[in-house]
């Protein structure tokens, strides 16, 4: 949906010119933004990070709310936008310095929601890859070796690229 641009000249216009950092649709020569001698702020700052949906095993970041039209009844439609707002909760973060961006960053989080899909996509191709070298080195292991190798591999859904750090999970959840 299209929304109309005030007149930078009416009043509503000068009142949200006057909320601007810089120039934008809502200011021009005669009425400058408000706030322009206000300095750049790069904090906080909004991190984002994509994840695999629960229910569509699809790559997201940023979850558009479902539509109310394909709902039987209003409870369904608020638990799915629930869910949703959960999701989007869970692919954003906000940081207040440098270091903390640092960090997060570390842990994989991303300054846009496509930087994010990005880095996601390159982190499940770099275990597919390591998980093909895992399974070709497992051609020389002996049988009982490879036997519980399959079993790991069997237990989950999930690539394993190291079966030592998943026999470890395994028999820290027992």
């Amino acid at each position: 949906m299209a929304y109309a641009t005030p007149s930078p000249n009416t009043e509503y216009g000068k009142e949200l010119a006057k909320w601007e950092m810089r120039q934008s649709r809502f200011t021009n020569d005669d009425v400058p933004p408000g706030r322009a001698n206000v300095p750049f702020q790069e904090y906080p700052k909004m991190l984002f990070r994509a994840v695999k949906h629960p229910k569509t095993g699809q790559t997201v970041c940023i979850e558009t709310p479902p539509n109310p039209m394909l709902y039987d009844n209003p409870q369904a439609y608020e638990r799915a936008c629930a869910a949703t707002e959960q999701l989007n909760r869970d692919c954003c973060k906000t940081v207040l310095d440098d270091v903390a961006e640092r960090n997060a960053k570390n842990e994989g989080w991303r300054n846009s929601p496509a930087e994010a899909l990005i880095a996601h996509e390159e982190r499940m191709c770099a275990i597919a890859e390591e998980t093909a070298r895992r399974h070709y080195s497992d051609r020389s292991m002996s049988p009982e070796a490879q036997a519980e190798a399959a079993r790991v591999d069997d237990s989950t859904e999930h690539q394993v690229p190291d079966v030592q750090t998943e026999m470890a999970r395994q028999k820290a959840r027992k």
